[in-house]
């Protein structure tokens, strides 16, 4: 099923067959925020790093529909979204498992909890849908499909099923666990990091390096817009998580790194 239309999504009279995003793509840089803050949040719910950020992510488009006095959240109904998330699959022969980068990786279909009107509401249908991945075998099928079936079928074919598979889901979204300590080039410390892609949908990626997290949007500018207000939406959906669970502090104040590795 198509996804519900939102300010956020083309019409649906445009998705399906040969439906179309326009060329150009604008980056949105959310702040730098602090790593301590979300894993506060999540040890307060008792749910892990990703739901946190994967809810707040939910809950920044839903902000940013309702900002528009979007149609789909004025009456409360169900609202249809899901994220194309990308499940890495560990070398399991590597002798270095944490330091190994691959390109081997699954999509999994999640749905994003956009109907629910309340932050912590959101965080738990986020946690529940992605328990329920985790206890699956989603991404290795995944893997496996792409690795094993793209070669039978021809590239027109191949291309149809991403055409159609992207035409289904609301946006791609990926967090990635970085070092928790400096990095130096060149004798310099690196400060920051970020990862853009400019996918067929919109993409976000996280990426945290040294106890903070590093995110941006990447958007259609042609159909999302006013898209800097979506990094506001994020922030406010964050300190909403936290306020809600109790957490002192804000986000934004990024505190040293701790040994987070573990907990991730």
């Amino acid at each position: 099923m198509l996804e519900t239309e939102t300010k956020f999504t083309k019409p649906r009279a445009e998705r399906g067959k040969g439906f179309r995003f326009g060329a150009g793509r604008r980056v949105v840089y959310v702040p730098a925020h602090s790593l301590q803050y979300i894993k506060n949040c999540k040890n307060a719910a008792r749910v892990s790093v990703n739901d946190v950020v994967f809810s707040a992510t939910s809950g920044a488009i839903r902000r940013y529909c309702e900002c528009r006095g979007d149609p789909a959240f004025v009456e409360g109904g169900n609202v249809r979204a899901r994220a194309l998330i990308p499940v890495a699959n560990p070398d399991r022969g590597s002798q270095h498992p944490r330091d190994s980068v691959a390109n081997n990786f699954g999509f999994v279909s999640c749905r994003m909890a956009l109907s629910e009107a309340e932050p912590l509401d959101r965080l738990r249908k986020t946690s529940s849908n992605m328990s329920k991945i985790k206890r699956s075998t989603k991404a290795e099928m995944s893997l496996w499909q792409t690795n094993k079936l793209g070669d039978v079928f021809s590239e027109r074919f191949n291309q149809g099923v991403a055409r159609d598979l992207f035409s289904k889901h609301s946006l791609i979204f990926s967090n990635v666990p970085g070092p928790d300590v400096p990095i130096f080039i060149a004798g310099e410390p690196l400060e920051a990091a970020q990862a853009i892609f400019p996918n067929y949908l919109s993409q976000v990626i996280l990426l945290s390096y040294n106890g903070r997290v590093h995110m941006n949007f990447t958007v259609d500018p042609e159909l999302v817009e006013d898209a800097d207000s979506l990094a506001d939406c994020y922030v406010a959906e964050l300190r909403a998580i936290g306020s809600a669970l109790g957490v002192e502090g804000d986000p934004l104040e990024c505190t040293s790194p701790d040994d987070y590795a573990d907990e991730y």
